[in-house]
């Protein structure tokens, strides 16, 4: 695998070349929750709960916070014939949530394009031209990013791969930047799907030690976004010591259930799959370029959700 700081360097000097788009993001006032949060003030007026999915400069009746929203949803079905609603679900959630980012796992070629169609215009997508066989489920599925191309702009992407089978492939990244403020940040998607802790930290330990070596993406915010099946006591150290989960930053979310899967065994144990993990450079750490200052929103959205997997949705300031 070439260094992600080659790609990326490659990429914005061609970025620059071709001469990308002036900010088009100023008419936006801040974000807010979707109608999907079971915790969602009945104050918000519906006018503000839909309409931006075709309108990237729909306005708010009150005013948003952060500058920078971004969900994961991970589209695993029991059967085929339970995917139906999946799709438009998406579309109802990129509508209503307007992210600058979407990371979905378990999702199919035949779907991506679909959305992709219905997208165009406001929203792109990229990793979405390689997949792979994951052994819960036979057809090939796909790590695809979705992003808001009037809110960010792509630096690079690219794929992680199994060492040992490289036809299988459990995350793909993306490095953006802002067009308000030129902030860059990085989204891995993944998709941990193995049932042995030990497994999961090999896979884990590949992605962190690659965004460790690159002090271009290192110094700067990365998210961690979909499914980490199982985590053994050191992941879970590890995470605990470097990484934040936004959901211990939500005064409402804090002390509310982290199951994100809907299974019993899962609700019992309050069991969560499903992540956005945010890494934290420490203040007096000279190599930071810049941290996420503010974690305004972070919600497990649970109301009127089809599959097995509740999204989970946060809003921050860069």
């Amino acid at each position: 695998m070439l260094m992600l700081s080659v790609i990326i360097s490659i990429a914005a000097v061609v970025a620059k070349e071709a001469g990308m788009p002036n900010d088009l993001s100023s008419n936006i006032e801040g974000f807010g929750p979707s109608k999907f949060d079971s915790l969602l003030s009945p104050s918000i007026p519906m006018s503000d709960l839909k309409g931006y999915a075709n309108d990237h400069n729909h306005k708010r009746d009150h005013k948003g916070f952060g500058n920078l929203s971004i969900i994961s949803f991970n589209m695993e079905s029991a059967t085929d014939s339970s995917r139906d609603g999946l799709q438009d679900f998406v579309l109802g959630l990129l509508d209503s949530s307007h992210p600058s980012v979407m990371t979905l796992q378990s999702i199919r070629k035949k779907e991506i394009d679909a959305l992709s169609t219905k997208l165009l215009g406001h929203y792109g997508i990229l990793n979405d031209d390689q997949g792979s066989i994951n052994v819960l489920e036979s057809p090939k599925l796909y790590l695809p990013i979705i992003y808001d191309t009037q809110h960010v702009r792509k630096i690079s992407n690219g794929y992680y791969r199994n060492p040992e089978q490289s036809k299988i492939i459990y995350a793909s990244w993306a490095v953006f930047e802002t067009l308000a403020t030129k902030q860059w940040f990085t989204v891995i998607n993944l998709d941990l799907y193995n049932a042995y802790e030990e497994k999961i930290d090999v896979k884990m330990a590949n992605i962190l030690r690659d965004i460790h070596v690159d002090p271009t993406i290192s110094a700067r915010p990365v998210f961690y976004m979909g499914r980490i099946n199982v985590a053994s006591d050191r992941l879970k150290q590890v995470i605990e010591n470097n990484y934040i989960n936004p959901l211990d930053k939500d005064i409402n979310s804090k002390n509310e259930e982290r199951f994100t899967m809907i299974n019993p065994s899962d609700i019992q144990t309050d069991h969560q799959r499903d992540y956005i993990l945010i890494s934290e450079k420490k203040q007096n750490d000279p190599n930071a370029i810049h941290n996420v200052k503010t974690i305004h929103y972070a919600r497990i959205l649970r109301l009127g959700i089809p599959g097995l997997n509740y999204p989970i949705h946060t809003i921050v300031s860069l």
